[in-house]
């Protein structure tokens, strides 16, 4: 198709029109252009762009200005700089084998004093001192913050880090259990892949370490393993393979993918109780012979997995957000004599002083759920502040896998609806050790160094992370992309 191409004096704006003007529209804008020309001339008046310059009948002051003229006015407009841009400094990664961190403040709610600044000493890894009167070790790296908060690295509590790359393509989705309604002897940290956007990720945003949770249609999905986000290789990122067995209750076991799994919510309690009655009866007689009764969908091995729940060496980890369910779970956990924590727990401030008298845990997860469900239909946004009032032990979680890295900000989130500002540091730093009993390092002296440096209040937006410190590894002003 031929093109045709407006001259410049005919175009409205003084530009060329786009090439690949079809010759009906490019008729129709010429048409349209000289018309306003010839108009305004019968009228006496000029038109607003200048017309050829070799029509005789342009007046005078509707000629363009002289070539010296539109050079002066363009150099007038391209001669004041433009604002000088503050550009964040680059990240950077560094292994140190010591650093010393001056002029920082810890927290009031996390052992540190008011107005009171701290060094923190790491050598090897570990920190070995913090205080006021830290001596500087030879040769070690300093950091001057200038009173920057200090805090232990953030704990992603209820998510698939590292299990899952890409939501919408299933190649890329290691944790998914099928199959099965007891997958207990399934193992997160298998298929656990630490050469990952998503870890890469969650580290930037302040968050250290994760508990990884297989996933997946069954009613028992398996058991998750704590990470240590900064390493790079499964063996070094693992701090704990087996830290509690998993299940989940309500919608999530009942339909996977519009194909009946497990059933109504009696059907699955039934189950969980006759899962855990045959591995009680197995485990006090292992070598009497039994008979199988559990069906195809569950295995010996899987059976056994249940064992150290049984003997309280390993928490059983109930995702649900129902009221009803949390009752039953709590049922459950009294009659077999088990260490329960509720993951989810959406509806969990309706049953909150069940669950402080049976002193239960809850991952609050996500920090503000929505009445979006049957399972949630009393959800509120004060749901972590009602736990935390009625005396319940806490964390916080975002329960999104991509979005890990947003867990400060949903803490706050928790404090813009009444829970208290240290309530939130702890419930997304030292409270994931306290309710699982994994030893993920921290500010104490002796322990493995994992803690952040933030500019600010770490829970509001205004914070800024400047540097992440995890073992011998420093991360210096982290950038999202």
């Amino acid at each position: 198709m031929r093109t045709h191409i407006l001259p410049r004096w005919a175009s409205r704006a003084g530009k060329t029109p786009r090439r690949g003007v079809g010759a009906p529209g490019a008729r129709l804008a010429l048409r349209a252009a000289l018309t306003g020309v010839v108009g305004l001339a019968l009228a006496g008046g000029a038109p607003a762009r200048a017309a050829p310059p070799n029509s005789a009948a342009m007046p005078p002051s509707a000629a363009p200005p002289p070539p010296a003229a539109q050079e002066t006015s363009a150099a007038r407009e391209t001669s004041a700089e433009p604002p000088t841009k503050q550009l964040r400094p680059a990240e950077r990664r560094a292994v140190v084998t010591a650093l010393v961190v001056r002029d920082a403040t810890l927290p009031v709610a996390l052992g540190g004093k008011a107005g009171e600044r701290v060094t923190v000493v790491v050598q090897a890894g570990r920190v070995t001192c913090l205080g006021r009167s830290c001596k500087s070790p030879t040769g070690a790296r300093v950091l001057d913050v200038g009173g920057a908060n200090v805090l232990p690295g953030l704990v992603e509590a209820a998510a698939h880090i590292g299990q899952v790359e890409v939501s919408l393509e299933p190649s890329s989705h290691d944790g998914d259990i099928k199959g099965l309604d007891n997958a207990a002897h399934v193992r997160a940290a298998d298929g656990v892949h630490m050469n990952s956007r998503v870890v890469r990720a969650a580290l930037r945003g302040g968050v250290t370490v994760a508990l990884s949770a297989p996933r997946g249609p069954a009613l028992v999905v398996g058991q998750s393993a704590a990470l240590d986000l900064s390493a790079n290789q499964v063996g070094d990122a693992t701090l704990a393979p087996s830290v509690a067995v998993h299940a989940q209750v309500g919608n999530g076991a009942k339909r996977h993918r519009g194909r009946a799994e497990v059933g109504a919510r009696s059907g699955q309690f039934a189950l969980l109780r006759a899962l855990l009655s045959e591995a009680a009866a197995r485990m006090a007689a292992p070598n009497t012979p039994r008979p199988w009764t559990l069906g195809t969908r569950s295995t010996l091995a899987g059976l056994q997995a249940l064992y150290p729940l049984l003997a309280r060496k390993l928490p059983l980890v109930v995702h649900a957000h129902r009221a009803g369910d949390i009752l039953a779970a709590l049922r459950l956990a009294r009659a077999f004599k088990l260490r329960l924590v509720i993951v989810g727990g959406a509806e969990a401030h309706v049953v909150a002083r069940q669950l402080a008298a049976a002193k239960v845990p809850v991952v609050v997860a996500p920090v503000v759920a929505r009445p979006d469900s049957f399972d949630t239909a009393r959800a509120l946004p004060s749901n972590a502040a009602r736990l935390h009032k009625a005396g319940v032990t806490l964390a916080l979680s975002t329960a999104r896998t991509h979005n890990a890295r947003n867990l400060r900000w949903q803490a706050g989130l928790a404090v813009a609806h009444g829970l208290p500002h240290g309530a939130a540091l702890r419930a997304v730093t030292t409270a994931f050790g306290d309710i699982f009993g994994v030893d993920s390092g921290g500010l104490r002296v002796g322990s493995r160094a994992n803690f952040v440096v933030c500019d600010g209040d770490p829970l509001s937006l205004q914070g800024r992370i400047r540097h992440v410190v995890v073992g011998r590894r420093l991360l210096s002003d982290p950038r999202q992309r």
